[in-house]
């Protein structure tokens, strides 16, 4: 797992560090959009292991960002909006996302991946 990764994030328009405690990471933005990450700690988050979670999934980048951010609900109306299904089948989908991070994210600590 990568410990520091710059980033460049059209919404983070502020200036500052920001200490993400239940994620384990620093996040020091010097400049409006541009964004240092620094994971700290050895323990493994969904957040950590989200550069590469290798799922095949309809959901676009934006729907498992939202995820990622804990904004299950608005990726589940995002989808659904897009695809123009039921919400029923859309919370399907995004349910069967969980599911496969969270089997890809035991399988990693199962692994020992992700430990200083």
């Amino acid at each position: 797992m990568k410990r520091v990764k710059l980033q460049w994030k059209w919404y983070d328009l502020w200036v500052g560090v920001y200490i993400d405690t239940p994620g384990r990471a620093i996040y020091v933005c010097p400049l409006p959009t541009i964004v240092l990450r620094i994971y700290y700690g050895s323990s493994i988050t969904l957040a950590a292991l989200s550069d590469y979670d290798g799922i095949e999934s309809p959901l676009d980048t934006e729907e498992r960002k939202l995820i990622e951010q804990g904004m299950v609900s608005e990726a589940s109306d995002s989808y659904a909006v897009r695809e123009g299904i039921s919400q029923k089948k859309a919370d399907k989908v995004v349910a069967e996302y969980l599911e496969a991070r969270i089997k890809g994210l035991n399988k990693a600590i199962e692994g020992g991946k992700g430990g200083d």
